[in-house]
């Protein structure tokens, strides 16, 4: 780069780096516009970085602006995935840490054994309620309706474990046979 260039780059960050700095107060102070706030910053940083030789962004940031490196991380991403982020019907409620879990990729077959386990224990718990249900019930039509539905969630309850079982075994690798 020549002088003129490398000025021009210079002042180009300073105003960048100014820009940052009070939007980022802004993301501080207002928490109910701080998503916007972050979205706007991630694009400054972004557009920063574009403009920093590799290697020098850290450096950079730390000499430049009161963002920390990590919190810069935060913001780049909330602007990276803003499509996602913002097509959120409560986007606006959002806290930025809600907003980047809205755009983390799906769980892995530890927390879908979680959610099937969670499945299941609600189907269980509907099946005791109406047990519960049945035993202060004193019409033959209501007990009839109290069972079918018993028996409906037993069902369920019964085809949730086994699809949950095949899906599983197809995430560990493991065949019908072994075990």
């Amino acid at each position: 780069m020549d002088a003129i260039t490398k000025t021009r780059c210079t002042d180009s960050l300073s105003a960048i780096a100014t820009e940052i700095n009070s939007v980022h107060r802004d993301a501080l102070s207002f928490a109910g516009s701080a998503l916007e706030a972050a979205y706007r910053v991630g694009n400054l940083l972004r557009e920063a970085k574009s403009q920093i030789e590799r290697g020098e962004w850290q450096r950079w940031l730390l000499e430049n602006c009161d963002v920390s490196i990590r919190q810069a991380q935060r913001y780049m991403r909330v602007a990276k995935e803003w499509g996602t982020i913002h097509q959120n019907d409560a986007a606006s409620f959002l806290s930025i840490d809600q907003a980047i879990e809205l755009t983390r990729p799906p769980a892995g077959p530890r927390s879908f054994v979680c959610e099937m386990n969670r499945i299941i224990q609600g189907c269980r718990e509907r099946i005791c309620e109406l047990r519960r249900l049945l035993d202060s019930t004193t019409t033959l039509k209501a007990v009839v309706a109290i069972q079918n539905e018993a028996a409906e969630w037993q069902n369920i309850a019964s085809e949730i474990r086994l699809r949950f079982e095949r899906a599983a075994g197809r995430l560990l690798g493991v065949s019908g046979g072994q075990k």
